[in-house]
C-alpha cells in the first residue's frame, strides 16, 4: 500500500511539474514578441568566498544575450547596473532622505565585454560602463557616496542581438546589511529562453537557504557547495501589475553565517549563531535602547525634563484614560499636527556635529529632527507610562518578513508596537515627511500582514542568555466596504459664458483617507502607489480653474474620515453646428492599471 501511494504521489508530482512547464511555455511563446527585450540565454554565477567577515567576498559572473524588440528595449539595455541588485521587485519605505537603490559598494570590475550582432555574426561592441553617484547614509549616520556603472551600448537598432559578459567582486563587510537576507527571482522583467545559475560557497560557511517552489541541484566539489538550477521559456511577469510574484515565482533565500557570530549562552554554555535579524535590529535601534534603559533607570537630563513636561500636557488632557490609548492617541495627532518634520541635512553632510542633541525641546518646539525621530518617540511613549516593541514589516505586494527573510529590517520604516495598560495593542508608525499617520493608522501594503517583533532584551546581556526565537504578530485589517471614494458634483453648464461649472464634494474614508488626503493638502503621496490615485478630481483638463476649496478635518479614529470641497470651472467644447458634445471621460478619473 505504501509503494502504491508512494508511486502516485511521484507521478502527481511529475505531471503537476510538466502541466506547468507546459503553462510557461504557453505563456513564453504568447507574449515574447510584444516585449521590449527577450533574453535567449543566461548564465549567472554567484560564489561567495571565505567564512569570515573580513575575507568573505562576493564574485558575480552574467553572461547573457538579449534581443531587442523595440526602441524601449534600447533604453532598458543602456539601463542595466553592472552589477544587477539581486532582489529586483522589493519596495523600501522611508524617509526620503533614506531611500537608496540597493547597490554594491567598493565593487571591482574583473572583465566587461559587450558582442552585437544585426546579420547573424557578432562583433566586439566599445561599449562600457558609465560611472554614476548616489549618496547613501552610511553607519556613521553621515551622508557618503556610493559609486555604480550602468551599461552604455549605443548604435543600437531593434532587431539587435546582444551579448554581456561581466565578472565583478565586492567585500562583504562592505555590504553586509543587504547580504545578510538574500532573495533572488528566477524570473526577469523579460521573457527568458535558457536560464541557468550556480550559487556557490564555501563548505566550511554555515548558511540558511529557503526555496520556493524549485529547489536546485546540490553538488559538493573540493570544498565547495554548488546549487544549481536550469530553467528554459520562463515569461517576463516578475513587474506584472497588481501580482504577487513571492507567491506564484519560484525564488531562494540565502543567508550567510560567518563564523564570528558564533557566542557561548550564558546558562548552558551552548554555541548559537547570534541571528542575522537581531545584528539587524540592533543597529538600527541603539537609541531606542538607550532610551528604554535610560527611563527604567530614571535618569535625570534638562532634554528628559522636556519630554516629562509634554507627557504631563497631554495626560492632563485625558481624564479616566485607564488604557492609556487616549493620551498615546492624542500624542500621536499632535505629532500629525503641529509638529514639523526637518529632514536633518546639515547634520547629515556633516555641517552642524558640534550641535547637542535635544530631541525632548525638540519636540517641546513643535520639531521633529529625523536622526532621533525614532528616539523622540520612544522616550514619549515611555513617559505616557506605557511599553512598546519595534514592529518591523514588509510592503506585502513583495513579500512577507520570515525567520529565513528579513532584509527589510535593514532600511525600511517599522512601527512602534505599543502595549497597552490593559494588555490590549495600539500602532504607531513614526512621523516623517513621506508618513504621517494617526494612532493605529497604516497604509494597505502593511495590512494583514506578519512583523518581526522586537525587544531589546532578547539581546544578549550581562548574565541573561540570547533568545533566538523569532516573534511574528498579524497587523489588522479593513474591509472593502471601510475603504472608498465617494464624489458627489453638482454640474452647471452655461451657453452665455461658454462654460461648465462644479461643485463638488469628495469624502475619503479608511485607506483612501489614508493614501490620498495629501494630494489635496499639498505634502508628499505614496509614490509606489498607482499615480491616478493622486489625480485630484478637479484635474480635468488644461483650463481649469479653481475658485474655492475647503479642506474638512481629519478624524483621528478608523477610519479616519474627511472630506474636501471644492468650486472649480472650465470651458466647454467648440459647438458642432447646433449640438455640444461633452466627452465625459474627461470629468470621471478612472484608476486603471495602463496597458490593461
Amino acid at each position: 500500500m505504501k509503494t502504491i501511494i508512494l508511486t502516485i504521489t511521484v507521478v502527481l508530482v511529475c505531471y503537476l511539474r510538466g502541466f506547468s512547464q507546459q503553462l510557461s511555455d504557453s505563456l513564453y511563446n504568447q507574449f515574447k514578441e510584444s516585449e521590449s527585450l527577450e533574453i535567449l540565454d543566461e548564465h549567472l554565477i554567484v560564489e561567495l568566498v571565505g567564512a569570515k567577515i573580513a575575507l568573505m567576498r562576493f564574485s558575480i559572473l552574467r553572461d547573457v544575450q538579449f534581443v531587442i524588440r523595440s526602441e524601449k528595449g534600447i533604453e532598458e539595455i543602456n539601463q542595466l547596473l553592472i552589477p544587477e541588485p539581486f532582489d529586483h521587485h522589493y519596495i523600501q519605505h522611508a524617509p526620503t532622505l533614506h531611500l537608496q537603490k540597493r547597490m554594491f559598494d567598493d565593487v571591482r570590475i574583473d572583465s566587461l565585454a559587450v558582442w552585437v550582432s544585426r546579420n547573424g555574426q557578432f562583433l566586439r561592441h566599445p561599449a562600457r560602463g558609465i560611472l554614476f553617484q548616489d549618496e547613501v547614509i552610511n553607519d556613521k549616520s553621515r551622508l557618503g557616496i556610493i559609486q555604480g556603472r550602468r551599461l552604455s551600448v549605443g548604435d543600437l537598432v531593434p532587431g539587435d542581438t546582444i551579448r554581456l559578459y561581466y565578472s565583478v567582486n565586492f567585500p562583504f563587510d562592505e555590504n553586509w546589511k543587504h547580504l545578510f537576507s538574500i532573495r533572488l527571482f528566477h524570473h526577469s522583467q523579460w521573457p527568458q529562453h535558457h536560464y541557468q545559475l550556480n550559487w556557490r560557497y564555501n563548505q566550511r560557511l554555515d548558511v540558511d537557504t529557503a526555496f520556493h517552489l524549485i529547489r536546485p541541484v546540490v553538488t559538493v566539489n573540493r570544498g565547495i557547495v554548488d546549487m544549481q538550477w536550469t530553467l528554459r521559456n520562463l515569461p517576463g511577469v516578475l513587474d506584472e501589475p497588481n501580482s504577487h510574484p513571492y507567491i506564484d515565482l519560484p525564488w531562494f533565500v540565502f543567508t550567510p553565517k560567518p563564523k564570528e557570530l558564533l557566542v557561548e549562552q550564558y546558562s548552558t554554555f551552548n554555541e548559537n549563531y547570534i541571528p542575522a535579524w537581531m545584528i539587524l535590529s540592533g543597529q538600527r535601534e541603539q537609541a531606542v535602547i538607550s532610551s528604554q534603559v535610560a527611563v527604567s533607570q530614571g535618569v535625570r537630563t534638562a532634554d528628559f525634563s522636556a519630554f516629562n513636561r509634554l507627557a504631563d500636557s497631554i495626560t492632563a488632557k485625558c481624564p479616566d484614560d485607564s488604557t492609556g490609548r487616549k493620551a498615546l492617541t492624542r500624542f500621536q495627532k499632535f505629532m500629525v499636527n503641529e509638529v514639523r518634520y526637518d529632514n536633518d541635512l546639515p547634520f547629515y553632510r556633516n555641517e552642524v556635529n558640534y550641535l547637542r542633541d535635544t530631541p525632548g525641546r525638540d519636540l517641546q518646539g513643535r520639531l521633529l529632527r529625523d536622526r532621533n525621530r525614532v528616539a523622540a518617540y520612544g522616550n514619549m511613549i515611555l513617559r505616557l507610562g506605557l511599553h512598546f516593541l519595534t514592529a518591523y514589516p514588509m510592503d506585502k505586494r513583495c513579500g512577507e518578513i520570515s525567520p529565513a527573510f528579513f532584509s527589510t529590517i535593514a532600511d525600511n520604516d517599522f512601527f512602534l508596537l505599543t502595549v497597552l495598560r490593559d494588555t490590549s495593542i495600539a500602532w504607531i508608525y513614526p512621523k516623517s515627511d513621506m508618513a504621517n499617520f494617526f494612532c493605529d493608522e497604516m497604509p494597505f501594503y502593511y495590512e494583514d500582514t506578519p512583523v518581526m517583533l522586537q525587544n531589546y532584551l532578547q539581546k544578549r546581556g550581562y548574565k541573561r542568555d540570547m533568545d533566538i526565537r523569532p516573534i511574528f504578530y498579524i497587523t489588522p485589517d479593513s474591509k472593502p466596504s471601510e475603504n472608498y471614494r465617494k464624489v458627489n458634483a453638482m454640474v452647471g453648464v452655461s451657453f452665455e459664458t461658454r462654460k461648465a461649472s462644479f461643485q463638488c464634494r469628495v469624502s475619503l474614508s479608511g485607506q483612501f483617507s489614508t493614501m490620498t488626503r495629501n494630494i489635496y493638502r499639498g505634502m508628499e503621496v505614496d509614490s509606489t502607489i498607482n499615480p491616478k490615485y493622486g489625480i485630484k478630481v478637479s484635474n480635468i483638463g488644461k483650463n481649469v480653474k479653481m475658485l474655492k476649496t475647503s479642506l474638512g478635518p481629519v478624524a483621528d479614529d478608523f477610519p479616519f474620515l474627511t472630506s474636501v470641497t471644492s468650486a472649480y470651472e472650465c470651458p466647454l467644447p467648440d459647438l458642432s453646428g447646433d449640438t455640444l458634445s461633452i466627452n465625459l471621460s474627461q470629468w470621471i478619473n478612472h484608476i486603471t492599471v495602463d496597458g490593461l
